[in-house]
């Protein structure tokens, strides 16, 4: 089999975590009362868009607004997890997975979520403030390990022992 450019294949291992991300989301959603991800970032961009605008797309888009809204999230979703890939596609290792899904939990639970209204941590959702970091740490874990686990189904050279070696220290001519 041949390889995907390392590039491609992490923008594409990147589409296919955001995809896992969103899923994962929904089915904690269902299981634990909070809200996905693409709900908390629409609350939170309704809440911060200028009044004219958000007035000109209610009155453009009328009954539609909404549905375009959560697509246009959708959309940026989609580009920040290909962006990511490409970052992850950069230095495959461990490490970077690790400290991507740890930096992206903390970042929605301390900025995304009070940003919508939903308090630091989620405090002020319904369903309490342990479930909303479980349900989101899920979410982001669903992210890395479909990042990582396309990523090297695309680019199997990555998995070699040395392949890794610079970065953790050790020398590449093994």
């Amino acid at each position: 089999m041949r390889e995907v450019p390392r590039p491609l294949a992490g923008a594409i291992a990147g589409l296919v975590g955001g995809v896992a991300l969103v899923a994962v989301g929904a089915a904690a959603r269902e299981l634990l009362r909070v809200p996905t991800l693409p709900e908390a970032l629409s609350e939170g961009a309704t809440f911060f868009l200028p009044y004219a605008l958000f007035e000109y797309m209610i009155n453009t888009f009328r009954s539609q607004a909404k549905v375009y809204l959560v697509w246009g999230i959708m959309a940026v979703l989609a580009l920040v997890s290909a962006g990511l890939g490409l970052l992850y596609a950069r230095w495959p290792t461990p490490r970077l997975a690790v400290a991507l899904i740890l930096g992206l939990w903390a970042f929605t639970l301390l900025v995304v979520l009070p940003g919508a209204g939903y308090g630091f941590l989620g405090e002020d959702l319904r369903a309490g403030t342990l479930a909303v970091m479980a349900a989101y740490l899920l979410a982001w874990a669903a992210f890395g390990i479909a990042l990582v686990s396309t990523y090297w189904l695309l680019v199997p050279s990555s998995r070699r022992r040395g392949e890794a070696g610079p970065v953790l220290g050790r020398s590449a001519s093994r």
